[in-house]
């Protein structure tokens, strides 16, 4: 067996896994008439995850709540200098 195929078995497994969870968040949440929250895919890097939150934090808590959720974040770097400089 090629080294690589099962890295590629694994990937695909959890590539279709996730897919299942999405799905099945998805249809509860049509289901409940609530709407899709965000989500993103974490692997190694938070980086997304960390904006995402940003963005939801953002918009929900108004004023400068979110600068100090921004800058006690260590994963995103993009997100601390944003959030120092405003």
């Amino acid at each position: 067996m090629d080294p690589a195929t099962p890295d590629e078995r694994g990937k695909g497994k959890a590539r279709k896994a996730f897919e299942i969870c999405v799905q099945s968040l998805q249809h509860t949440m049509k289901r409940l008439n609530i709407p899709m929250p965000d989500y993103v895919k974490v692997s190694e890097d938070v980086s997304a995850l960390v904006e995402v939150t940003r963005d939801i934090v953002k918009e929900r808590l108004k004023g400068d709540a979110w600068i100090m959720r921004a800058i006690a974040q260590r994963a995103s770097l993009p997100v601390k200098i944003e959030a120092c400089i405003t």
